[in-house]
């Protein structure tokens, strides 16, 4: 069969974003307003999805089991590999055919993903290298050779009978093969060391399309910002390789005496038992040549990987390699070429924390082991991975940390809680960050000048999309604001603002456990929040997820013969609490918050002070900056001061030319 490329639907991904920006006018009119505290956007409860967040009696997801045998080709740059799929349909739904995602061909030269690039949509700008993409040899059900057709990152496998409904079973096996591309690019290919190459090998073979009750089959293509969403399965994988190298993969070694040497293996039994790093092969072994068995040709490594959404691997003969143990017995590994010392000494026990922290936190690491490889070498950021990560470059003691703190706090969102990356990048890039936050502050009592608030609103000053937006719909430069930044800054605000941090946790922890190795959809995240912590939110979510406005709350004047009154309006498309602060003439001071919910009939209020107008000196709105807020210049009001003009009409609404 052949590949078809849809390039023809590139023309519309810039006027998609564009329609995303129309969205974020000023209300023009107390409806609109209050409309903010509607009810968000929710699926219809039902048996599948109940009302409370949780999964109902009648909820299902499919199961892909797959064993694959793949062969490293170091000095070609080549992977060939055979895959057998065993698929359990659990839905209501027989399916006479299988979607998989083939993502090799993200790297043909005429591929959806450079397209979209080169017309200056919202795609990946890492497509440093070209290759010919997946070279399908074979697709056969019990050794009959099925039909199948190729769309860009996309195939589509027919079936020699529907594979049945309510847990029936279907066996295919595929065979393949692929160019590495040469520049680490779109989260893999190969890394130059003065050791030698590094292989990172990622969304590397065909992997079975999600089949949900929310899309039915979903076949969004790959072209960068959307990450991926999969079925969970368990994996046997076997991945022979060059005898000089070491492999660092998702899953459990299998056969350590055939590819490791006896002190090898004592040193990973010891790490076991301690949570301090122990050396497995040393930079010296690299320098050596040595470390590795002796002997003749290339060596089969075979790993085991149970209840993951994919499989992903490292190879190198370049690879420095030390471990420790968590306090649960989790093993803690870290690969890195020498290059990346002295810093990189340090890997092992950011893992180690990490991964304690999040487990104490939130929900406890399920996996027995985790890998944090330097793969990326001099090349920046990370790419996460089930019980494997992919870091590159870092400058400092904080950078490392937050970069594996980070990538491994992946495996709790979405490896664990198994959100839909290719739609919601809020549900997995920015609860990682929000849970990032608290993992630096308990590693260096500070959080470091990412999570600023004041210099993060710059981003929202210009960026006019909702945090909804999906990632490859998103404007361009817009990921990192709307799919980071915004969502762990919500978040910190409903715990730290809003909820409280005892009532928050328990409601974030529950969300987690429901939903671990599940995949929620954004309603059942929210009604787990609502109806575990307690509140109606539905201002809150409209304005964080749904809406594009920009925070700004506003001091007006000061009024009132007896007692003085302050004017507050909140400006922007957007419902906050206001914290106040009252300086008297006296030097005392007074203080409050008014709610949220002060606002659902009309986006202002009059505070009553308590005291004459004479006795104030000034009021401060959000002294301590505790909310984002677009201009801080009018949130203080003093005698004499005027009151605030309503927001001028948006002439351009109708046309598209919004503003907040």
């Amino acid at each position: 069969m052949r590949w078809f490329f849809l390039l023809s639907l590139v023309v519309v991904l810039p006027q998609v974003a564009f329609a995303q920006r129309a969205k974020t006018e000023v209300p023009q009119t107390e409806a609109e307003w209050t409309a903010l505290f509607a009810a968000p956007p929710m699926r219809t409860p039902d048996r599948l999805r109940t009302m409370t967040g949780a999964p109902g009696p009648d909820y299902w997801q499919q199961q892909a089991d797959c064993e694959i045998s793949a062969t490293l080709d170091a000095e070609a740059g080549e992977v060939s590999a055979t895959l057998t799929l065993e698929y359990t349909n659990n839905s209501p739904e027989a399916l006479p055919y299988l979607w998989f995602h083939v993502e090799q061909n993200v790297f043909r030269a005429d591929s959806l993903a450079r397209a979209v690039a080169a017309a200056g949509g919202a795609s990946a700008d890492r497509i440093d290298a070209t290759t010919d993409g997946v070279r399908m040899q074979s697709v056969r059900c019990r050794g009959r050779d099925l039909k199948w057709a190729g769309y860009d990152t996309l195939m589509r496998v027919e079936l020699p009978a529907p594979v049945a409904a309510d847990g029936g079973t279907v066996r295919l096996e595929l065979a393949w093969s692929f160019e590495v591309p040469k520049d680490n690019s779109l989260r893999m290919g190969r890394t130059n060391t003065l050791d030698g190459p590094m292989f990172a090998l990622a969304q590397w073979f065909p992997a079975v399309a999600k089949f949900d009750d929310v899309h039915g089959w979903n076949t969004l293509p790959y072209i960068g910002p959307g990450e991926f969403y999969t079925e969970y399965g368990d994996f046997d994988v076997a991945l022979t390789v060059p005898r000089n190298h070491v492999v660092a993969a998702s899953g459990t070694l299998r056969n350590p005496r055939q590819v490791l040497t006896g002190h090898q293996r004592e040193q990973l039994d010891a790490a076991m038992k301690t949570r301090d790093t122990v050396m497995v092969r040393s930079a010296d072994d690299v320098t050596r040549g040595a470390g590795r068995p002796e002997g003749d040709g290339p060596l089969t490594w075979e790993f085991r990987a149970q209840r993951v959404r994919t499989f992903a691997w490292c190879s190198s003969a370049a690879l420095v390699w030390d471990a420790c143990s968590t306090a649960a017995g989790v093993l803690c590994q870290s690969y890195y070429p020498r290059s990346a010392l002295p810093l990189w000494n340090e890997g092992t026990q950011d893992l180690r924390q990490s991964i304690e922290h999040f487990s104490g936190k939130w929900f406890a690491y399920p996996y027995p082991q985790a890998s944090n490889v330097n793969a990326y070498g001099d090349g920046g950021g990370g790419m996460e991975y089930p019980m494997i990560i992919f870091n590159g470059r870092c400058n400092d003691s904080y950078g490392l940390f937050a970069l594996i703190a980070h990538e491994i706090g992946h495996n709790w969102f979405p490896m664990v809680v198994n959100t839909d990356e290719r739609r919601h990048a809020w549900m997995d890039e920015g609860f990682n960050t929000f849970v990032d936050y608290y993992a630096i502050v308990e590693r260096f009592n500070a959080p470091g000048a990412w999570f600023d608030l004041d210099d993060w609103s710059k981003s929202w000053q210009r960026i006019g999309a909702p945090m909804s937006t999906a990632p490859d719909r998103m404007p361009p430069g817009s990921m990192g604001f709307l799919g980071y930044d915004k969502p762990a800054w919500m978040m910190r605000m409903l715990r730290e603002q809003v909820l409280g941090a005892e009532r928050f946790d328990a409601a974030f922890r529950e969300y987690v456990a429901r939903w671990a190795f599940k995949s929620p959809t954004p309603a059942d995240f929210m009604r787990t929040m609502e109806n575990a912590a307690g509140k109606d939110l539905g201002w809150f979510w409209n304005s964080w997820i749904y809406g594009a406005g920009k925070p700004d709350m506003a001091a007006g004047g000061l009024g009132g013969e007896k007692a003085a009154r302050l004017q507050v309006v909140l400006q922007g498309r957007f419902v906050s609490p206001v914290p106040w602060l009252a300086k008297l003439k006296d030097g005392s001071t007074r203080a409050g918050c008014i709610p949220a919910e002060a606002f659902a009939w009309g986006r202002r209020v009059s505070l009553d002070l308590g005291v004459p107008e004479a006795a104030v000196e000034s009021v401060e709105l959000d002294p301590a900056h505790c909310w984002p807020d677009m201009n801080r210049e009018n949130n203080i009001s003093k005698p004499g001061q005027p009151g605030l003009k309503p927001p001028a009409p948006n002439k351009n609404a109708k046309a598209g030319a919004a503003k907040d």
